[in-house]
């Protein structure tokens, strides 16, 4: 899913996550990064959102999923990261 930092606000973000949670046991997010939280505007993407692992983690945490694994991406890194994600009871 290379989606997700389109979605304009945190709260809706949240919102599409979730609902791609529910049908999916195994994910794979790839987006623009940030430090901290989420925040918009970020290097090459300044209308996009861009995440943190800590906030990739508990967004999956709270529909009960773990991160697997944190790759950087190979496109535009340093910028953009893979985080992998699979159903906490997977």
């Amino acid at each position: 899913m290379n989606v997700l930092h389109h979605m304009g606000t945190e709260e809706v973000a949240v919102s599409v996550f979730g609902k791609v949670f529910d049908v999916c046991e195994h994910l794979v997010v790839e987006g623009p990064f940030c430090e901290s939280g989420i925040e918009k505007g970020h290097g090459p993407s300044p209308n996009a959102l861009c995440i943190s692992d800590q906030w990739v983690a508990g967004v999956a945490n709270l529909y009960g999923h773990k991160v697997t694994e944190i790759l950087p991406s190979k496109m535009q890194p340093p910028y953009r990261k893979v985080w992998k994600m699979s159903r906490a009871s997977a």
